[in-house]
């Protein structure tokens, strides 16, 4: 039974905190778009807190009320950031499907959230609505753009209305914000549940004591909506009051440009975004003064990419960041100015848990252990996996999230990532780290990236197997490569092959599909 007491200012969600940035801070510049064609969008935080609170009264007009859920599958864009926020203003909960997944998974996503209303983008509108009898659940169909098939309307039909007021949305805290889905490996994703509190309460406040996060960020925005990556990173960033510079498509010249022209302060992307960018021709001359900070995770940090960086960009502080979807994205942060301020001189460093984490590291016995899973706790915690409770309850232990993560602590509380669980490579009766062989392997002057996993073998049971691609401009021989690495490796961890690729797969945020 919803309070009357809860409305408004006794409540503290999403939807509350965005209204009230609209009326602190109403000229501050929320969001600014780079489109295609180049064009240059912009909005106010008044203005975004307007346009919600009409897309709000605009998604309840289309039938939705507390406790639904919308999928969004389109490019990134600030119209799709007004819509996610219009939802949190009604209580209703968002799923971000990928924009480029296939028609299957888009139909299960969909689905297995319950989705009421699906906004599409118009590129893929067509293709979608010859699959809307696949998804009965869904009511009303929504495009981005002025095309639409039959029986849909168009997006800006939603914000064609008088503004939802805060005394008129019943959302409060404990409600869902998010079922955001992880990446699959054997059994279909997992939908994370994330209410509004765990942004209010914990991972915002987090961040921004951890100096992650800042209002004076001007942070140029690159992570794939879809993701808790995405989402969840707008969801802060606006909290705290931030400015979001937002490019599509996305490349290494046209974020140079951006940076230079926007004013860009932070950055938060994987290494292999990193090692692009350095790479390429205009690197050396761009103008990146106005850079404070880059943060990195998802990968190792190269040593080429970071000498780069000292030399064209050396007032940038860098962060390593390790985080979860089932943490509300909350985890553990290192800040370092160049590779000699890392702990043991180890790219694995993902620093130390910010204010709201508590961690723990076990051995398989369930043994504090220096070397181990982390296990984590906080009030970021999911509500657990949508329908899914038999996994939530092995995930969730005694309040403890068990990460699947592998990692080692120094007596300093210096936390190392080694592997993911299911990564370690198993040979001979041995356990390797691929990221430690990876490190070995991205030292050599040739490598640009790397790639190492366990395949089946008769005699090993798995093979250390190297996937390598060259730096621009280098050649890499397999043979000279095992010779290099077999200085800084113990035996069995040098790989028993190297296989040149011409790239490695990566999903939509930069990391490598090692399943692939």
């Amino acid at each position: 039974m919803f309070d009357p007491t809860l409305k408004p200012l006794g409540r503290a969600t999403v939807g509350d905190a965005i209204r009230r940035q609209g009326q602190r801070q109403s000229t501050h510049l929320a969001v600014v778009q780079h489109g295609a064609n180049d064009e240059r969008i912009t909005i106010t935080y008044g203005q975004l807190a307007d346009r919600a609170a009409r897309c709000a009264a605009g998604l309840k007009a289309s039938g939705l009320s507390r406790g639904d859920c919308i999928a969004i599958m389109a490019p990134s864009s600030l119209e799709y950031i007004e819509i996610y926020v219009g939802a949190a203003m009604l209580g209703v909960a968002v799923t971000g499907v990928g924009w480029k997944n296939i028609a299957d998974d888009v139909v299960w996503q969909v689905n297995h959230a319950d989705a009421k209303l699906c906004v599409v983008g118009a590129e893929r509108a067509k293709e979608i609505d010859a699959l809307r009898d696949q998804m009965p659940h869904v009511h009303t169909w929504c495009s981005i753009g002025t095309q639409h098939p039959d029986g849909w309307i168009a997006s800006s039909s939603l914000f064609q209305h008088d503004t939802l007021s805060a005394e008129e949305s019943e959302v409060t805290e404990d409600d869902l914000l998010l079922i955001t889905y992880t990446s699959g490996s054997e059994n279909r994703p997992k939908g994370v549940q994330i209410p509004h509190r765990n942004y209010v309460a914990s991972t915002t406040f987090s961040l921004m004591a951890a100096g992650y996060i800042s209002p004076r960020d001007v942070y140029l925005f690159i992570k794939p909506f879809h993701t808790i990556a995405g989402l969840g990173s707008i969801t802060s960033l606006l909290l705290v009051g931030a400015t979001l510079v937002l490019v599509e498509p996305v490349s290494p010249s046209r974020v140079l440009d951006v940076i230079a022209r926007e004013r860009i302060t932070t950055i938060s992307q994987t290494p292999t975004f990193y090692t692009a960018l350095t790479q390429h021709s205009g690197f050396a001359t761009a103008d990146v003064s106005s850079l404070r900070q880059c943060h990195t995770y998802g990968g190792l940090v190269s040593r080429p990419m970071l000498q780069a960086f000292a030399q064209y960009a050396p007032h940038v502080e860098w962060a390593s960041y390790w985080g979860q979807s089932e943490l509300t994205q909350l985890g553990t942060i290192g800040w370092f100015s160049s590779f000699d301020d890392i702990p043991r001189g180890d790219p694995r460093w993902i620093g130390v848990p910010t204010p709201s984490l508590e961690v723990r590291v076990v051995d398989s016995d369930g043994n504090d252990a220096e070397l181990g899973e982390m296990l984590c706790r906080t009030p970021s915690v999911m509500r657990g996996y949508h329908k899914d409770p038999e996994r939530t309850a092995e995930v969730i232990d005694g309040g403890w999230v068990h990460t699947g993560d592998l990692v080692q602590r120094d007596e300093n509380g210096n936390l190392f990532f080694v592997d993911r669980i299911k990564d370690v490579v198993k040979t001979g009766g041995m356990n390797v780290s691929s990221l430690e062989v990876e490190d070995a392997l991205l030292q050599h002057p040739a490598i640009g990236s790397a790639a190492v996993v366990g395949l089946p073998d008769e005699y090993w049971g798995e093979a250390v197997t190297a996937f390598v691609v060259a730096r621009p401009g280098h050649t890499v021989v397999p043979d000279e490569v095992i010779s290099f690495v077999k200085q800084s490796l113990t035996t069995y961890k040098i790989p028993k092959a190297v296989h040149l690729l011409d790239v490695l797969p990566t999903d939509p945020q930069g990391k490598i599909r090692k399943r692939e």
